[in-house]
């Protein structure tokens, strides 16, 4: 949860430069090496480990924390593509915390029945 908030923060704060990297990155795949992009692997690659410590200690059931990780991480940047790109760029701050909880809820708890 508190992840989600930082990374959402993080995106928000610096979302005119986003928006400006985005766009020449569309237009110049070239210089995807240059940018680093492995930096947001590295973002993956270490929400997916923390994500292992929480499979073994219980928090979480046995899942491919890549998968997880990733998983995660496509909810808040969608929220943030969406809501802070594509839409007016605010965004209620208790609705905001609202989706954050019930994502987090969803995620850790399962939707289904079971």
């Amino acid at each position: 949860m508190q992840n989600a908030r930082l990374v959402l923060g993080i995106l928000k704060e610096n979302r005119h430069i986003f928006m400006i990297l985005v766009g020449e990155l569309w237009r110049h795949p070239e210089l995807k090496e240059e940018v680093g992009l492995e930096m947001l692997e590295q973002a993956v690659d270490f929400l997916a480990a923390q994500m292992d410590i929480m499979i073994e200690d219980g928090c979480l059931r046995e899942v491919d924390p890549y998968v997880a990780a990733r998983s995660w991480m496509g909810t808040i940047q969608s929220h943030f593509l969406l809501n802070y790109l594509l839409g007016a760029g605010t965004f209620d701050p208790d609705a905001e915390e609202r989706l954050l909880r019930g994502w987090a809820d969803i995620f850790v708890k399962g939707a289904g029945r079971g």
